[in-house]
């Protein structure tokens, strides 16, 4: 999961993200626009440090 460098969940009925998020230590893009039923963001967000753009609308 260390290689992925684009997420792009736009458009999706997503409705949490799960905690392994962290363990995605690439990620540059994160794309959660118009996710509405998106209701929990884990915690596991916080150790993407190489993260650059979170798109959320």
């Amino acid at each position: 999961l260390c290689n992925w460098q684009t997420l792009d969940l736009n458009y999706s009925k997503i409705e949490e993200l799960p905690k392994e998020m962290g363990e995605l230590c690439n990620l540059r893009f994160l794309g959660l626009n118009w996710t509405w039923e998106l209701k929990f963001i884990a915690e596991g967000l916080g150790k993407l440090t190489n993260l650059w753009t979170l798109h959320r609308f």
